[in-house]
């Protein structure tokens, strides 16, 4: 049954001031039946109302009053739920700009680790390759080292040789006049040999000519004027010969001291010369000494020369290294601010897009509601004429009533 017009406590009119049920606005409301064919409410749904619809003055007021309070909570549920659905629909927002904010984190986390490893290979490419230039060098040094070690050995094994060579060579200088001087002492020697045999030949033909004269004076005694003369003839020819033989003798022994002498001479020259050429083998081996000791000092030279440009190279690769590194992190970073410029940009525009979602949503909803609220306000300017002309209608009729009542 309907619940305004049958129930008297809720219609709030009198039990037999009935009306019809056809069109109540709480069936149309709630789609609850009026139950019209129960015959225990027969009697109460056949009164018809004059231009109500079968609905009481009473009924028509609450009826309104609970449409508008219905409208109003319609309303204020719409309200809520805009709110509401503003709200999610801002969290969503917040929740879309931390995803998008985690996310470009994530992804800008991922890119500098990302970045950072392949920072790290490439320190470590860097590393491995500093490692084998450094072996490189090490070992084109130990090379350099192994060869000079070998040339230092093989200028050792000549200046043996050579040592070997002089040593030889002033051996057999040395054994030379060795057996020269043996060869002028046995000469020296043979010469005194025959000297002394040469005197002592002369004192035996003296001692053999004394005994001559002895035995000559003891035969010639008487006949000693004659002998006298002989013998001072002989006496001068024997001085004469005794002089020659001194003569002899010292001319000897003067061409044996010029012999001597040309023989120290001639030795003492050929001792200069073997110092001579020993000083020429020293100053020859000085000189190739020195010409070595200056091709080392010119290839320790040339090494250093070669360490610095190495060491330069490297300064230049290492600045240069870093320069395209620094460039590189400059363009990393500019990047990573580009895209971070462009998150921000795109998180701005679909925050503003989403704002302006909103305000247009809010828009069309207050203008939704504006229209639902000037609707509601001619329904009930129509409604508040209709009484106005209903009311009029009801006087104008009892009074025509009470005109024919009296």
């Amino acid at each position: 049954m309907c619940r305004f017009t049958i129930s008297t406590l809720e219609c709030g009119h009198p039990q037999e001031d009935h009306v019809d049920t056809h069109n109540c606005p709480y069936f149309d409301r709630t789609k609850v039946a009026c139950d019209r064919d129960n015959p225990k409410y027969k009697d109460r749904v056949t009164i018809k109302t004059w231009d109500r619809k079968g609905i009481c003055n009473r009924c028509l007021q609450l009826a309104r009053e609970r449409e508008e309070d219905a409208m109003r909570r319609e309303n204020e549920r719409w309200r809520e739920q805009s709110l509401k659905d503003a709200k999610e629909a801002e969290e969503a927002l917040r929740r879309g700009e931390q995803e998008l904010f985690d996310r470009n984190r994530r992804e800008a986390e991922k890119k500098r680790l990302a970045e950072k490893k392949a920072l790290e290979d490439l320190h470590r490419e860097h590393e491995r390759e500093q490692q084998a230039r450094k072996r490189e060098a090490k070992r084109q040094a130990e090379e350099r080292r192994l060869a000079a070690e070998k040339a230092l050995e093989e200028l050792q094994r000549e200046q043996e040789r050579d040592d070997e060579m002089r040593r030889l060579a002033a051996e057999k200088a040395f054994e030379e006049r060795q057996r020269e001087q043996e060869r002028e002492d046995e000469a020296r020697r043979q010469a005194e040999i025959r000297a002394r045999e040469e005197r002592q030949r002369e004192q035996e033909r003296l001692e053999e000519s004394r005994r001559v004269a002895e035995e000559r004076e003891r035969e010639e005694r008487l006949r000693q004027q004659e002998r006298e003369q002989e013998l001072a003839r002989q006496k001068r020819e024997e001085e004469r010969r005794l002089a020659e033989k001194k003569a002899r003798e010292e001319r000897q022994r003067q061409q044996e001291m010029e012999d001597e002498q040309r023989r120290l001479a001639e030795k003492k020259a050929r001792e200069d010369r073997l110092r001579e050429q020993e000083a020429e083998f020293e100053r020859e081996e000085q000189r190739r000494l020195a010409e070595i000791k200056a091709r080392a000092e010119r290839l320790r030279e040339h090494e250093r020369e070669l360490a610095a440009i190495e060491e330069r190279t490297k300064a230049l690769e290492e600045k240069r290294r870093l320069a395209e590194q620094t460039a590189r992190d400059e363009d990393l970073r500019e990047q990573e601010r580009e895209r971070a410029r462009e998150a921000e940009r795109q998180a701005k525009a679909d925050y503003d897009r989403l704002v302006s979602e909103q305000i247009s949503r809010d828009a069309k909803m207050q203008k939704e509601k504006s229209i639902q609220e000037a609707a509601l306000r001619k329904q009930q300017e129509d409604a508040d004429a209709r009484r106005l002309s209903q009311n009029e209608f009801d006087s104008k009729r009892k009074m025509g009533w009470k005109k024919e009542v009296e």
